[in-house]
C-alpha cells in the first residue's frame, strides 16, 4: 500500500500539475489520465492479492465501512485495518512529494540543474518497474502480471521522460548511445543509476515476500538457446519502440512532441510478455534480469540475459537507423527527404515479423490473451513505423 500509493501520488505530480514543455503545443497533455489510472492496474494487479491495493484513504474508508456494515458479507477487512492503511497511505504521498522536488527542481526553479535529478529519475522509475516485476511474479496474476508491468512501466516513462528521457533499462540507454540520441557519459550515469535500482528493488521484493523467492530461467521444456533468443527479439523491438517513437526527429519533432511514447512503449511489454513470458519470463531489460535473479547476484542466468538484451539493444539500433536514414542528415536534407521504397518494405516486413510472430507465439504457448497481446504488438509497431 504505501509503495503503490507512493508511485500513485507521484505519477499525478509528474503528469497533471508539472509546467507545459516547449515540446507540447497543447494547453494540457492527453495522457495525465490514462497515467494515472494505469497505476490502479499496475499495483491492483501486482499487489491485491496481499492488500487489497486500495492505494487511497478515501477508498480504504469505504472498504472499511462496508466491512462494518456487513460483517458476514465476505473477507472484508475491519476497521482497525482502516487507520493503519490510512497512515501507510498518506505517509506514500508524502515520500512522493519530497521525491517529486528531488526529480523535477525546475518546477521550482526553471534554471535548476537537471543532470542529478535525471539520475534520480532513473533510479526511482527502474525501481518501480523491477519491483512491480517482483510482487506479479510473486503474488499476482498469470493472466494480468504482463499488463500490470507494462502499466507501471508506461506510468513512470510518462513520469520521468520530461527529466530523464525515461530509459530505465540498460538495453534502451544502451541503443540510445549507439544512435548518438544521448552521450556516452550519460549512458554510463543511467547504467549505475538502473542497475543499483533492480538489485535494490529485487531485494527489496524478496525481503517483503520472504521466504517465497523468484527464480529466472528458462522455463520447461525449453532450453536455454530459446529463452535467450526470445529476450533479444523482443528486447530490440522494446528499444526499436524507443528509438521511433521518443528519439525520432520526425515521430517526435522537438517542438510538436506526440504524446503517445510511454504508451506505445509499455504495450511492448504485453507484447512480448504473453508471447514470450512462458519461455524465458519475459524480462527485456538488465535491470529487470538482476532483479528477479537477485538471489543469485544475477551471476547465474541473470548476466546471459542481460547480455541477450544488449544484443536486442544493439540490433534495434541498427535497424533504427536502417527505417529512418533521414535521422542523420541535415536540417534542409531532412525537410525534404521521402523514403524509398525498399525502406517502406524494411518497415513492412519488420512491423508485420512481431505482429506474425506475437500471435503465433501467444497461439502455441496458450496464451490466455491472444488477442490482446496480438493488439498490443500491432499498435507498438504501427506508433514506431
Amino acid at each position: 500500500e504505501l509503495f503503490f500509493t507512493f508511485v500513485l501520488a507521484y505519477v499525478v505530480l509528474a503528469t497533471a500539475t508539472t509546467k507545459r514543455p516547449s515540446s507540447q503545443l497543447t494547453a494540457q497533455n492527453f495522457y495525465f489520465g490514462l497515467a494515472i489510472g494505469s497505476c490502479v492496474t499496475a499495483g491492483g494487479f501486482a499487489i491485491g492479492s496481499v492488500s487489497g491495493g486500495e492505494l487511497n484513504p478515501a477508498v480504504s474508508a469505504g472498504v472499511a465501512m462496508m466491512g462494518i456494515m456487513s460483517p458476514g458479507s465476505g473477507p472484508l477487512p475491519s476497521y482497525s485495518y482502516f487507520i493503519g492503511f490510512v497512515l501507510l497511505e498518506l505517509f506514500g504521498g508524502l515520500c512522493a512529494a519530497v521525491v517529486f522536488r528531488l526529480t523535477h527542481p525546475r518546477e521550482v526553479k526553471p534554471d535548476a540543474p537537471i543532470e542529478l535529478a535525471s539520475v534520480i529519475c532513473e533510479f526511482v522509475g527502474t525501481f518501480a518497474l523491477v519491483f512491480t516485476v517482483g510482487c506479479c511474479i510473486l503474488s499476482g496474476s498469470g493472466t494480468w502480471n504482463a499488463t500490470a508491468i507494462a502499466a507501471v512501466l508506461m506510468v513512470m516513462i510518462y513520469a520521468t521522460g520530461p527529466v530523464s528521457g525515461g530509459n530505465l533499462n540498460p538495453a534502451v540507454s544502451f541503443s540510445l548511445g549507439l544512435t548518438g540520441t544521448i552521450p556516452w557519459t550519460k549512458v554510463f550515469k543511467y547504467w549505475i543509476a538502473q542497475l543499483l535500482a533492480g538489485a535494490a528493488a529485487g531485494g527489496a521484493y524478496e525481503a517483503l515476500f520472504a521466504p517465497k523467492t523468484a527464480t529466472l530461467a528458462p522455463s520447461e521444456p525449453f532450453s536455454w538457446p530459446y529463452a535467450v533468443l526470445v529476450e533479444a527479439i523482443y528486447t530490440a523491438m522494446l528499444c526499436f519502440t524507443v528509438l521511433n517513437c521518443a528519439a525520432s526527429k520526425r515521430n517526435n519533432p522537438p517542438n510538436d512532441g506526440n504524446q503517445f511514447f510511454a504508451l506505445a512503449i509499455g504495450f511492448v511489454i504485453v507484447a512480448g510478455g504473453y508471447a514470450a513470458g512462458g519461455i524465458s519470463g519475459a524480462c527485456f531489460n538488465p535491470s529487470v534480469a538482476l532483479g528477479v535473479d537477485i538471489k543469485h547476484g544475477g551471476a547465474r542466468w541473470g548476466i546471459i540475459w542481460a547480455l541477450a538484451e544488449m544484443l536486442g539493444g544493439a540490433a534495434a539500433a541498427f535497424l533504427f537507423w536502417a527505417v529512418r536514414p533521414d535521422e542523420r542528415l541535415s536540417d534542409d536534407e531532412f525537410a525534404r527527404y521521402e523514403p524509398k521504397l525498399r525502406t517502406k518494405c524494411l518497415s513492412e516486413f519488420l512491423g508485420t515479423f512481431m505482429l506474425v510472430l506475437t500471435v503465433g507465439l501467444n497461439v502455441v504457448m496458450a496464451s490466455p490473451a491472444v488477442a490482446w497481446s496480438a493488439a498490443a504488438s500491432l499498435m507498438c509497431m504501427i506508433y514506431s513505423l
